[in-house]
């Protein structure tokens, strides 16, 4: 196949897919290129370009080529609960597709800079939510939002060096966070006064912060390799707007007010090893472990409004979620991932992964908001390659087992959460 025969084949591709499968997701863990999605993710004592920034950024010492690279994926994933208050609740799917582009060049034989850009996650969960209020002699029903949104951007530089047997790299990552949550909250003076018996709460924040890679990678031989990297967590204030029109009916307090609070993700630590058993197939096994245990137990909202900060610390009684502050209450977690990649042809690679990720959530963490499940995920790829570029394409599909919870915070948190989905990946490498 040409290159401009096999670069139109990649646009073509790239335009059927969002028209094929594209829905929100509730997993945290980031996407990258699709060879080394198609490796269980992981991948810390491997070298696959762009990828290494968000893993081992040591990795990219061993590319010899100025290449750009661009990928592309979706997801589409469903949860359940089955509510032991409310019934089965099955999520909306929402539309998720996200890209990144990176370039890499080695400037010296042993030094290689790089800058990316990726889309790294974007956790969503959307669910048909309707209450049923009653006050006296006087029912309502009503159908309001309940939906959590995070999108997370990185732009990356990175630069890696190779002495010896030894690789080193860094990479300082420029994170764009906007989160946005909405839920409905009861108005407990509606017998009292004119107004409706439930409010939608919507908050929205967003900004700027950083955090870094670090990671090295040993060559004992040509047939095993190890690997080490560490990610530092975020912890920093967002700023933001809170809007309902039930403190404003009720308490005359403003409908749209401006709000703070934290945001943190845990500092992760990953090795792996890199074996290869023979000309054709390479092993890799890979491990990651990540502080969510470090995390504040609960997230505070920061209103600029008086009677805000007094109302929203009521926890409504058929939600379970207060205005004023999130729940996290996590436990540490660990990723663990194997990986084959088998060398059909000069020219094809066929590569499958498995990979465990278990659920930071205790049972006071869980919720419509929060349902994130231990999960277990099955990959298999292709990756085609000629002189001057390499298309790769994988399908990742995943399961949640499902988790009875008896100990929630709110007892309407109680009951069993599972979700699956699958994760189509294609990626583009040429060398410049």
């Amino acid at each position: 196949m040409s290159g401009k025969k096999f670069l139109l084949f990649f646009i073509v591709l790239l335009g059927l897919c969002p028209a094929l499968i594209f829905a929100g997701g509730t997993n945290r863990s980031p996407i990258f290129g699709a060879r080394l999605s198609g490796l269980n993710g992981l991948y810390f004592a491997g070298s696959d370009g762009i990828s290494n920034i968000y893993l081992n950024p040591a990795g990219l010492a061993y590319q010899k080529e100025k290449t750009f690279e661009a990928t592309l994926f979706f997801k589409s994933e469903q949860n359940s609960f089955n509510g032991d208050v409310r019934g089965i609740y099955n999520s909306l799917d929402v539309d998720d597709e996200n890209f990144g582009v990176g370039f890499y060049w080695p400037v010296l034989e042993n030094l290689t800079f790089g800058v990316a850009y990726q889309g790294v996650f974007n956790y969503k969960t959307d669910w048909p939510y309707t209450l049923i209020v009653k006050s006296n002699d006087i029912s309502n029903v009503t159908t309001t939002d309940m939906f959590y949104s995070e999108v997370y951007k990185k732009i990356s530089p990175v630069v890696s060096y190779k002495i010896g047997d030894f690789a080193f790299g860094f990479s300082a990552n420029f994170v764009n966070v906007d989160i946005e949550t909405a839920f409905a909250q009861q108005n407990y003076d509606w017998d009292e006064k004119i107004s409706q018996p439930v409010y939608d709460v919507k908050l929205k924040k967003k900004g700027w912060l950083w955090n870094f890679n670090i990671g090295l990678i040993y060559n004992f031989s040509e047939s095993f390799k190890i690997g080490a990297a560490f990610s530092n967590g975020l912890n920093d204030v967002l700023e933001g707007t809170a809007e309902s029109k039930l403190y404003s009916a009720v308490d005359s307090a403003g409908a749209i007010v401006s709000y703070s609070s934290n945001y943190q993700t845990p500092i992760r630590i990953g090795a792996g090893v890199l074996y290869k058993l023979n000309n054709s197939i390479t092993l890799n096994f890979d491990l990651r472990y990540n502080l969510y245990g470090n995390l504040d137990e609960e997230i505070y909202n920061t209103f600029n409004d008086n009677i805000w900060t007094e109302k929203s610390k009521i926890v409504d009684t058929l939600t379970g979620f207060s205005v004023s502050s999130f729940p996290q209450y996590f436990n540490n977690s660990i990723d663990f991932g194997i990986g084959m990649e088998y060398l059909a042809t000069e020219d094809l690679d066929i590569v499958f992964g498995y990979r465990f990720s278990q659920s930071p959530n205790s049972e006071k963490s869980f919720s419509l908001l929060n349902p994130v499940v231990d999960q277990h995920n099955f990959s298999a790829g292709l990756v085609y390659r000629d002189n001057q570029m390499i298309l790769e394409g994988n399908l990742i599909y995943f399961f949640g087992t499902g988790k009875e919870i008896k100990n929630s915070l709110f007892e309407v948190h109680n009951g069993e959460y599972k979700t699956s989905g699958i994760i189509p990946t294609l990626s583009l490498k040429y060398r410049l």
